[in-house]
């Protein structure tokens, strides 16, 4: 078989060596970083192989085919990294982070978002049957929280945590068997996106930190809000379409065409919703009682009228 060599082809393979040359730069840089991370070289060594090989253009992804793609007789040495090596997993995400801020540079927007990985078995930290959007349905899965930050240089993770369902925290026998620490408690996502919000806020200044988004399993948390809120960052969260927003204060009052002064908003049930879903309402106020919607039901049948009126 003959291949046409032409300008194009030789201009797009020098494009594709140069990007093969920056990417390996770029990591050389960030292992540069993290090797003090790991007590022993074999260990960086292989984390390095690994990382390598799931970078690489492999149709699959997994401790045999990269070993036989790094040239390795067996998959020993990275089933061994991944099993049962020694390395410092927080002080290695650390570190990537800061390489992430460095590199993308301060003014970016920090993005929440979770991801899930479907599972076979129950063992995997925090597995249970959970929806993961992954799948696009309720799974066997396990789920991380992401943040991630963005500027005009591009998108990068800057933080992850495993999301450790109520399941798993009131299970002793299944944590201690994972390994999992005693002081470790129940977080929901929005915790766990507050706690990252207020740890990066730490390291490099809420004033580095233009502005906060997610998706409305962030929208609806408080606590990621009250954090976002203290550390004065601008946030656009998207929320629940049956979300309840005041429109305006809660002692405010006003009135109607008819000229009734109308009281402060009470929750009722809105006659027109057959779901019985409540709404704010605004009632007129007479004689200082509020005066309260007639019930719904049948009325007397006017004369020549053939179907039945209804309140």
């Amino acid at each position: 078989m003959f291949s046409l060599v032409t300008e194009e082809n030789k201009a797009a393979a020098a494009q594709a060596s140069i990007i093969t040359d920056v990417h390996e730069d770029a990591s050389d840089r960030v292992f540069s970083a993290l090797s003090s991370q790991f007590k022993r070289p074999e260990t960086f060594w292989n984390a390095q192989t690994y990382t390598q090989g799931l970078m690489s253009e492999l149709a699959s992804k997994n401790a045999w085919t990269i070993s036989e793609w790094a040239g390795h007789a067996t998959p020993d040495r990275l089933q061994y990294l991944l099993e049962r090596a020694c390395w410092d997993e927080a002080a290695v995400r650390s570190t990537l982070g800061e390489i992430t801020t460095d590199v993308l540079g301060t003014g970016g927007i920090l993005v929440f978002d979770e991801t899930g990985h479907v599972k076979k078995g129950t063992h995997t930290l925090g597995v249970q049957r959970q929806y993961t959007g992954t799948a696009g349905r309720t799974e066997n899965a396990q789920v991380h929280v992401w943040a991630a930050w963005k500027t005009d240089r591009g998108f990068a993770p800057l933080d992850v945590a495993v999301y450790l369902p109520q399941s798993w925290c009131a299970d002793s026998g299944r944590r201690a068997a994972a390994g999992i620490d005693e002081d470790v408690e129940f977080a929901t996502k929005g915790q766990m996106a507050a706690a990252m919000t207020a740890t990066w806020a730490d390291r490099i200044g809420s004033e580095a930190i233009s502005a906060a988004t997610g998706n409305a399993v962030y929208g609806q948390s408080p606590d990621l809000k009250d954090e976002l809120w203290k550390q004065q960052i601008p946030f656009v969260l998207a929320v629940k379409a049956t979300t309840r927003i005041r429109t305006r204060p809660p002692t405010a009052s006003r009135t109607s065409r008819t000229g009734h002064r109308l009281a402060p908003g009470r929750l009722l049930a809105d006659p027109s919703d057959r779901t019985g879903r409540q709404r704010k309402a605004h009632l007129p106020v007479g004689d200082g009682h509020l005066r309260r919607p007639r019930p719904r039901g049948r009325i007397p049948l006017p004369a020549g009228s053939r179907k039945p009126l209804h309140r």
